[in-house]
């Protein structure tokens, strides 16, 4: 049975008045980030909408597909790292991956669009009469902007990111952080998207992420002691 090591994830070795200290202080960071940004939500969509742009395009098409590519190879290695000393080090990774995957772009975002019923920019009618602030639900089925599904499904590489460890971390970090911030900034060009619909989407994703970490760790490690 292994033991959680030094070559653990520095959230997996963490005790757990550490790391739950640090996870609720990233809560609250997100919680003043949100309302920083929400009284500039519909400001900001009248700066940068340019609907039909290329970019805003590209992004609409093809943004999706690196985290989907990331879910497909992280499945592959479940299925075979376990079986391959040189991958199965990967596994809890890849677990915690596919865990994100499941519960934040297919589970917690789709429910949340039909829950929340928040109007796209798109589609907000005559002077702006259909606009609600991201924390004002407005009814089953109303609209789907809140939050954004793009930008969930391009945040799947966080626990790739908390795994990182070494010269590899930074440009990692830079990777997994740059790739949605690239993908909300297409969204809300597009103006399918208000800023607080993407910046909800990429900051729970990052709390999210060291969560199923420690837990896909542990779960796959029974019995190994934090540190």
């Amino acid at each position: 049975m292994e033991v959680v090591s030094a070559e653990s994830p520095a959230v997996v070795r963490w005790s757990a008045t550490r790391f739950w200290l640090s996870w609720l202080l990233g809560l609250l960071a997100m919680a003043i980030a949100l309302a920083v940004a929400a009284p500039h939500d519909l400001a900001v969509t009248h700066a940068v909408a340019r609907p039909g742009s290329a970019f805003g395009f590209l992004i609409a098409r093809f943004g999706e597909w690196p985290g989907i590519a990331a879910v497909i190879v992280s499945f592959a290695l479940v299925l075979g790292g376990r079986r391959r000393r040189p991958w199965r080090r990967h596994v809890p990774v890849a677990v915690a991956l596919l865990a994100l995957a499941a519960l934040h772009p297919l589970a917690m975002t789709q429910l949340l669009k039909w829950l929340w019923g928040r109007s796209r920019p798109d589609a907000l009618g005559v002077a702006d009469m259909s606009y609600t602030p991201f924390y004002r639900p407005v009814g089953l089925g109303a609209g789907r902007s809140f939050p954004s599904g793009h930008v969930a499904i391009s945040s799947v590489f966080f626990p790739i990111a908390f795994a990182a460890r070494g010269w590899i971390a930074l440009p990692i970090w830079l990777g997994a952080l740059g790739y949605p911030v690239l993908v909300a900034a297409g969204r809300v060009i597009e103006q399918r998207h208000f800023l607080c619909d993407t910046l909800f989407a990429l900051l729970s994703a990052l709390l999210m992420a060291p969560l199923l970490l420690r837990w896909a760790h542990r779960r796959l490690h029974q019995g190994a002691p934090a540190r």
